[in-house]
C-alpha cells in the first residue's frame, strides 16, 4: 500500500518499523487485544510526525482519504512501548471515533529546528 503515497525522495533513514523499534511488542499486543483494546501508534507531537511523512505524502494520503486524529492522554488507557520515533498505545475507544485534526505545515517545522 505504501508504494501509493511514499515519495521517492524522502530523505534517509526512514523512520524504523514497529518491529524494528519494539521487537518484544508483541506479547503486549497480544494482551491488549485480549483485554478488548485498540491499538494505535503516534508522535509525541510535530517535529516527530515531521520525521516521518514529507509534504509530497501528506498530499497523497490526504487524497487518498488518511487523515491524522487527536489523541489526548485522557484517550489512552496504555502506552504499550514508547521511542524517539514513536508511540504504541491502547485505548478503549475506537479509533475511528477520535477527533480529527489538519495536517500541520512541515515547512514551518523544518525552518524552525
Amino acid at each position: 500500500m505504501s508504494h501509493l503515497w511514499v515519495d521517492e525522495s524522502h530523505p534517509a533513514p526512514f523512520p524504523p518499523t514497529l518491529t524494528e523499534d519494539f521487537p518484544d511488542l508483541q506479547p503486549k499486543l497480544d494482551d491488549a487485544h485480549r483485554r478488548g483494546l485498540h491499538i494505535g501508534t503516534c508522535c509525541d507531537g510535530l517535529d516527530q510526525l515531521a520525521k516521518w511523512f514529507t509534504e509530497m505524502e501528506r498530499g497523497r494520503l490526504l487524497l487518498l482519504g488518511y487523515y491524522l486524529v487527536k489523541v489526548d492522554i485522557m484517550v489512552i488507557n496504555r502506552i504499550l512501548a514508547r521511542s524517539e520515533h514513536q508511540t504504541v498505545f491502547a485505548c478503549r475507544r475506537h479509533l475511528k471515533h477520535l477527533p480529527k485534526t489538519p495536517w500541520p505545515s512541515f515547512s514551518v517545522l523544518r525552518r524552525n529546528p
